[in-house]
This record gives structure tokens, sequence and C-alpha cells, in this order.
């Protein structure tokens, strides 16, 4: 923490912790939109059917194609669980 001696540094650290809040306030608004574009169901269930219709060089058995479906399903959980902890804090 640095040592202010004078009003003209107070006032450039307060500019500068201003700037660096909306910078932070900037990047949680850009995440946000992120994830709620990511918990769509268009974008989920895409994103699964993308998985299990590509085929894997080298795998003939549906172990992956189970796999990927668990984890799409948990994903999906998760962001089910995120929503719902973003309107209560809201």
């Amino acid at each position: 923490m640095r040592k202010i001696n004078s009003i003209k540094q107070l006032k450039a650290e307060k500019m500068r912790l201003q700037q660096k809040r909306n910078e932070l306030e900037s990047a949680i608004q850009q995440d946000w939109r992120g994830l709620k574009e990511s918990m769509k169901p268009r974008n989920s269930f895409g994103t699964f059917f993308k998985k299990v219709f590509e085929k894997n060089e080298g795998e003939t058995n549906g172990k992956n194609y189970f796999a990927e479906g668990l984890s799409s399903l948990a994903t999906a959980f998760i962001r089910r669980m995120a929503a719902k902890a973003k309107k209560k804090f809201q």
C-alpha cells in the first residue's frame, strides 16, 4: 500500500481505483453474458448432438458418447443452479 502525501496524490489514486473498478465491472458483465448464452438450451443441446454425431478416430464403442452425455447433463444442472443463485443474489 502506497503512502499518500498530498491531496493531488489522493485524487490520482482515487481516479486509478475508479478506472480499475469500471474495468472489473465490465469484465463481470461480459462473463455473465457469456454464461447466459451458454446456458440456453439450444446451445447445450447443439453441443451435445455435435459431440454425439462426430466420428472419433479409433473409437468404435459407445463409451465416449455416454461420458459426453453425462458431462452435458451435469453441465446443464450446474448452469441451472448458477442461474438460481444469480436470481437469489440480485
